[in-house]
């Protein structure tokens, strides 16, 4: 028996949630915020083109039973990262991002249970001006994300899990963190 599942997270700005220099440009109408995503997840592909999003870690995870014990896994999906685009009225210009390699991790908790993880992130196209602790106090720089676990506090890169046991009565809609 085949048993699959999947996560999908996504990294979108809400409206009102910059704050300090950074709002400046999302104020002067250079930056846009993003609508919230759908309540399903259906084209994943469709909300990038729309620019709906900054940063997604989709996973897909299966895992082949025999006997109530696994005897095969794997998984597949990957980091999507959306461009920058900034401008005013008709006139924009679009930044491409730099995605880092993905980290892929599966561990046999146990013969009838796997986790497997992946973290994905980058580098968005356009530097973002923040404040620093020393001078000078403000820096426009690239923020990286997802080259470091511990790399939480920009949010620009995303950990998926997926823990699959047989007959674990999870549904695919279950939504986390909204």
């Amino acid at each position: 028996m085949r048993v699959e599942s999947s996560v999908t997270s996504l990294s979108w700005i809400p409206q009102d949630a910059v704050t300090g220099l950074p709002r400046l440009a999302f104020d002067a109408g250079v930056a846009h915020y993003d609508p919230p995503p759908p309540d399903v997840l259906t084209d994943l592909d469709e909300l990038r083109k729309g620019d709906r999003f900054r940063f997604a870690n989709e996973l897909r995870a299966w895992v082949e039973v025999a006997d109530g014990r696994i005897v095969r896994c794997g998984q597949s999906g990957h980091g999507h990262i959306n461009v920058t685009k900034v401008g005013v009225g008709r006139f924009g210009v679009v930044f491409p991002p730099t995605a880092f390699p993905d980290r892929r991790t599966a561990e046999n908790l146990s013969p009838a249970s796997v986790r497997f993880v992946q973290t994905a992130g980058g580098r968005t196209g356009a530097p973002v001006p923040r404040r620093v602790p020393r001078p000078p106090t403000s820096r426009s720089a690239p923020r990286a994300a997802g080259d470091r676990q511990d790399d939480h506090r920009s949010g620009s890169g995303s950990r998926g899990e997926v823990l699959l046991l047989p007959d674990h009565g999870c549904r695919p809609d279950q939504q986390v963190g909204r």
